[in-house]
């Protein structure tokens, strides 16, 4: 279907059109708003931002000529919106006619952008008095980033004779026609044209999400085709009883498993022993015992004659797990190694020869694991801790050295995993927390001009009753153009408080050898607080009973989290303080959040709710996860809506309308699919 076929569509305005990047009716149609306004709700402007539509109220006070421009003159107005006396300027080019209307006291509705010289003015606005409202009285105003190419309302009208060139209007009196009578090629043509022209704010919000879901419904029928030749039939079987390895490892750790240990140990056991490669994720809270389950599946491939690699995202905490599973592995005679950038040469060739010949049958490390010079004889099982530290490239290059079974850890589930459950080619176990390991940790938001009573009051902690704190900086030196406590900053600033305290510095930068050091006299009581960066977030198990995270808003849900896990890991009551300058709606809701929840798969599930999934495919983890096609943000709804409408046999409608009127190919979307691992 061509452009030209729809009216007011010549040869220059296809030119505009191009110049948009609209050359289908397809193009049009999904060429969408990029700001709605709602006309019941005007805006003081004071709340207004620079180049943005909004709509104002206000009172005449002055009207003035221009000295520059015959045919231009200027408003005064009184913010009829703002609470105290706040005046903005109205600039009127070339609208003479125009003038006579502003009497002094007579009330106005004015929609327009920003001026780029100020919140004080607007240029050419739409305007309407009070007592004579029609336009902008109701309804939602739409807004195209049409850069200057077309006007707005020219291009509505173009967007409104394309729905009647596919026969969704069959008149200007039958505002939706029936196209078909299929339900589901219905509800496509239902979601675009309120996409356009939304009766009110959740009706557009609605047409939003419904079109997002049918988009993510076609890439996962396009994923669930893919999936039955995906390369997941194990080729590499385990010749272990599961009863007698279970055993055997029962036997050789100290303490009795939880009962949801033992159900993610048979989950694991079942997996290992399926005709299907395992994929799974181990989720539960800091203290709930997921590295032990990761154990069970070392000793499983070490006693099948496999070999197995622990990830970690630091070394701090892949010693710790090394020494924790070497107890285990000495008692089941496993041979096991600690791989790490600060390994010594000698220890590392030894290490390397011993991976490469299979006489080594269990390894931690860092990225350490994936260095070109490491080779494995067999490596069948490879496990990532604390998984949100890691992108998807690390991950895949472990798979990549063999590893066909992946078990990955995590305290709270980023987004994107969340999103790749929908899939179905994740499994996922929970374990809870022991009854004697539950915290008790009180969370609080701080703000920049109390953090000097904080200050006080943790020193006061340390001082009087012994305490030990962190302090957390997202940065170890201060950055040019960015307002936050570096390690550095901070310390040269609270020196004198922390002057009758032992404090120490933590950071990456940092020797192995000196990071170790700075941990053992922590864990002894030597040190009363350590100002560090999220280093501490994974692998310190201290008695430290307070955590500060100053410019908390800088953090992700799932490291903050993480980092409050680090104190009242005894049970005793513990705190933290969330620190921040920001007066940001989004950040203070994502740091409300922390304080109001502390349970990481709800959090994981609102972070999902603010900020979207990351991509499914690729390496990005931030942002909003977009539909395959039309790129429209996704939520935990449209997922969910968008998995059932997939199993529909009637979705198939959709993919004609899809390929005919958008041209849409989701070949590359399944391409990759086939390519890319989704063990995340």
């Amino acid at each position: 279907m061509k452009l030209n076929e729809i009216k007011g569509i010549g040869a220059q305005m296809e030119k505009k059109l191009s110049a948009l990047g609209i050359a289908t009716i397809g193009d049009l149609v999904s060429f969408f708003p990029s700001k709605y306004v709602d006309l019941g709700l005007p805006t003081s402007v004071v709340n207004a931002e620079e180049g943005q539509f909004y709509l104002f109220e206000g009172e005449v006070v002055r009207v003035k000529e221009s000295n520059s421009r015959k045919k231009a003159f200027s408003v005064s107005f009184r913010d009829s919106i703002a609470l105290k006396p706040l005046y903005f300027n109205a600039i009127f080019f070339n609208q003479p006619y125009l003038k006579s209307q502003f009497e002094v006291g007579r009330k106005f509705r004015l929609f327009s952008k920003i001026s780029s010289s100020g919140v004080s003015s607007i240029v050419n606005p739409i305007v309407e008095p009070l007592d004579k409202l029609q336009l902008l009285t109701k309804g939602i105003y739409t807004v195209y980033p049409l850069k200057n190419e077309i006007g707005q309302r020219t291009f509505k009208k173009l967007v409104y004779e394309c729905f009647k060139q596919v026969g969704y209007i069959q008149s200007d009196e039958s505002i939706q026609g029936c196209v078909s009578t299929a339900s589901t090629e219905r509800t496509l043509y239902d979601a675009l044209y309120q996409i356009h022209f939304p009766k009110d704010t959740n009706c557009c919000a609605s047409a939003i999400e419904t079109l997002a879901s049918i988009d993510v419904a076609m890439g996962l029928k396009t994923y669930h085709n893919s999936k039955i030749s995906a390369v997941r039939i194990r080729k590499s079987f385990y010749n272990n009883n599961i009863a007698d390895v279970f055993s055997l490892f029962k036997n050789a750790i100290s303490f009795d498993l939880t009962d949801s240990q033992t159900k993610a140990i048979d989950d694991i056991s079942r997996n290992l022993l399926s005709n299907e490669n395992m994929s799974r994720i181990i989720s539960g809270d800091v203290g709930s015992g997921k590295s032990v389950v990761a154990y069970y599946a070392m000793a499983f491939a070490a006693l099948s004659g496999k070999q197995s690699a622990y990830m970690c995202p630091t070394e701090i905490l892949a010693t710790q797990q090394y020494d924790k599973f070497k107890q285990i592995a000495d008692r089941l005679n496993i041979s096991v190694a600690l791989l790490t950038s600060s390994t010594r040469s000698a220890d590392r060739r030894k290490i390397l020869n011993g991976l490469k010949t299979g006489e080594l049958k269990a390894v931690f490390g860092t990225q350490s694991l994936v260095s070109k010079d490491v080779e494995y004889s067999n490596l069948s099982i490879g496990i990532i801790d604390e998984q949100h530290r890691f992108g998807v490239s690390c991950r895949a290059a472990l798979e990549n050295k063999g590893a066909t079974d992946v078990l990955t850890l995590t305290a709270t589930p980023i987004p994107r995993t969340l999103a790749l459950t929908l899939y179905d080619d994740i499994d996922v176990s929970s374990i809870y927390k022991r009854a004697e390991a539950t915290t008790n940790i009180s969370t609080k938001i701080v703000s920049e001009q109390k953090l000097d009573d904080l200050v006080k009051y943790v020193v006061k902690q340390c001082e009087d009753c012994n305490k030990q704190a962190f302090f957390v900086c997202p940065t170890i030196k201060d950055s040019d153009g960015l307002d936050l406590y570096s390690v550095e900053k901070f310390y040269e600033s609270y020196l004198d408080k922390f002057r009758n305290l032992s404090v120490s510095i933590l950071h990456g930068k940092m020797s192995n050898a000196d990071k170790t050091a700075v941990m053992n006299e922590y864990a002894k009581g030597n040190i009363h607080i350590i100002l560090a960066t999220s280093l501490i977030e994974v692998g310190i198990d201290t008695k430290a009973s307070i955590m500060v995270i100053l410019n908390a808003d800088r953090f992700g849900l799932a490291s903050l989290h993480q980092l409050r896990g680090r104190v009242g890991r005894d049970g005793m009551p513990a705190y933290c303080f969330l620190h921040t300058k920001s007066t940001g709606a989004i950040a203070l809701e994502r740091l409300v959040a922390m304080e109001n929840i502390d349970d990481g798969l709800i959090l994981a599930e609102k972070d999902l709710e603010m900020r979207g999934t990351g991509e499914f495919l690729g390496t990005k983890q931030k942002g909003t996860m977009s539909s395959p096609y039309f790129k429209l943000p996704t939520n935990t709804r449209v997922l969910m809506r968008a998995k059932e409408m997939a199993k529909d046999s009637a979705f198939d409608d959709v993919t004609n309308v899809m390929r005919e009127l958008f041209g849409a190919d989701y070949s590359n979307f399944e391409n990759e699919l086939k390519h890319v691992t989704l063990n995340s």
